[in-house]
């Protein structure tokens, strides 16, 4: 007898708690104006460059660098004051990048594209980001 009064218990419980739980929620929803987001970059006259298959060198050789191209699809190896090649530590957004290949197929100036480029900048100094040997 016992144990039809505690199944019955149970089951009016568990109904009384199903009751609750099936009421209306107060989830709203807002509907917002769509946004359109329009990004232009201003190119001042003075800063056009002719964007040809020359471009990267012209872009290095004005701020200090010297390239030399190596074959006419392969990219452009840098120069600078007589470092070359892994002696030069190329940081892109603050991200190092280093020559994975022992005969520069794959050298950093590749790792971008110039034409995305604001501008280049060259650091005599020791003191750039996690500088030092291997750093």
């Amino acid at each position: 007898m016992k144990i039809k009064f505690v199944i019955t218990a149970c089951i009016v419980v568990l109904s009384l708690i199903q009751s609750k739980a099936q009421t209306q929620d107060s989830i709203k929803t807002y509907n917002l104006p769509s946004v359109e987001v329009v990004a232009r970059k201003n190119i001042q006259p003075s800063d056009k460059f002719s964007y040809g298959t020359n471009y990267e060198s012209s872009l290095f050789n004005k701020n200090g660098f010297n390239t030399l191209r190596r074959g006419a699809n392969y990219t452009q190896d840098l120069y600078v004051e007589g470092f070359k090649r892994s002696d030069i530590k190329v940081v892109i957004d603050d991200e190092q990048y280093h020559n994975a290949c022992p005969n520069r197929m794959d050298v950093a100036a590749s790792r971008i594209n110039p034409l995305e480029m604001d501008y280049v900048d060259l650091s005599k100094s020791g003191s750039v980001n996690n500088s030092g040997i291997y750093g």
